[in-house]
């Protein structure tokens, strides 16, 4: 089996840091920002239709949404990323079940890597990859990743990730950590919608049930 985690969210918490990046964008547009946690509430629920910008008009939101992922990409920024709690041991567990590399959507691979070999979680990825900007190409990155493995599970925290797995024909599961909520995951439809990757660990080490029932192919079937 090989795992292809996305780490923003799943396995970083990226809250702070995502608060960061829209308070320095916005303070910088010269506009009044909104509290973290009615921020980070309507961002996971709305996603890019979320009103940021108290007043201002939806052209300006916009433009605010255009920029984010420049601020976000950030050293000091993405410096606020913290590992989540036991995660050095969920990912231990993960791995006995499979190759691992880990994807972002984001452009800052170099400060990624960093965190991990940091918190001791390199280790447990043979990889570490920032997919393309462009949609259309998300797909063919991933199977690319897959190495031709039939029982590769993808791992996705944003509904992006999720259609992109889709698209490559690749199973996936969300894992509702980061900065999508559980039905805005639910509406780009994948196998199952975790609330952590605990939860995925749990899983495999039980047999890997529930993901069988969604469309995993199960070991046995390549024995």
């Amino acid at each position: 089996m090989r795992l292809i985690i996305e780490l923003d969210g799943p396995v970083f918490d990226i809250a702070d840091a995502h608060y960061a990046a829209y308070h320095q964008a916005a303070g910088e547009l010269g506009w009044s920002r909104m509290d973290q946690t009615t921020y980070w509430r309507l961002v996971r629920t709305k996603g890019r239709e979320a009103d940021i910008l108290p007043g201002a008009k939806p052209i300006k939101t916009e433009q605010l949404y255009e920029t984010l992922p420049r601020y976000f990409e950030t050293e000091p920024i993405l410096s606020k990323f913290t590992p989540r709690n036991e995660i050095g041991a969920v990912l231990s567990g993960i791995a006995k079940h499979g190759t691992i590399a880990g994807v972002t959507l984001g452009t800052n691979v170099k400060t990624r890597e960093t965190l991990l070999r940091d918190a001791n979680l390199m280790v447990h990825f043979a990889d570490v990859v920032a997919l393309t900007g462009s949609p259309a190409g998300r797909p063919t990155e991933l199977r690319s990743l897959s190495d031709g493995d039939k029982r590769t599970l993808v791992v996705a925290s944003t509904d992006e990730l999720v259609r992109a797995a889709a698209t490559a024909e690749l199973f996936c599961v969300a894992v509702s950590a980061g900065s999508c909520s559980k039905p805005r995951l639910h509406r780009a439809s994948p196998g199952v919608v975790y609330s952590s990757l605990d939860d995925l660990k749990d899983s495999l080490e039980s047999g890997a049930e529930d993901l069988v029932a969604a469309g995993l192919l199960p070991a046995s079937h390549l024995a």
